[in-house]
């Protein structure tokens, strides 16, 4: 390996710990069963990582190899999964908005057919519920207990 494939496959490796994985150089040399210091030495390239290390840090950070050694394509495999996920997200959220919209289609028919089969003065008395603001529906809620509560005593 030259000098400067040294220096860049040095490079690669202190821009995975230092800014995507954010560990010190003796955190990451730990999770790797090596000394900070030789760390060091690679991300400044004046040591050239083992076949070893390289597949060790692959192994461990979910970094492409291709990408350890030459700077091309993703750098982890979570990039590509993260890619695929909001492109399925994107879907389902789609899927989900059409259902919602469809389940609300269908409460609102039913509530129309529902209501059709009402009295009159009990059609009323929902409507005027219904623009009722939150607080005063639990207000109505709790003189309905109370009138059902005496009707029971009587």
């Amino acid at each position: 390996m030259s000098r400067v494939e040294k220096k860049y496959i040095g490079s690669r490796i202190r821009e995975i710990r230092k800014f995507v994985l954010k560990l010190t150089q003796e955190e990451f040399a730990s999770r790797l069963g090596v000394a900070g210091s030789y760390i060091s030495r690679i991300e400044k390239g004046k040591n050239v990582p083992s076949e070893l290390l390289i597949k060790a840090i692959c192994r461990e950070f979910g970094v492409y190899e291709e990408w350890l050694r030459t700077g091309r394509g993703p750098r982890r495999h979570i990039e590509v999964r993260l890619e695929d996920q909001v492109k399925v997200e994107a879907e389902l959220t789609a899927k989900l908005e059409r259902g919602l919209e469809d389940l609300a289609y269908k409460v609102e028919e039913g509530a129309k057919g529902y209501e059709a089969a009402l009295p009159q003065d009990e059609t009323e008395i929902l409507a005027i519920y219904r623009r009722l603001a939150p607080h005063d529906r639990a207000l109505m809620r709790k003189v309905l207990d109370w009138l059902l509560e005496r009707r029971r005593e009587d």
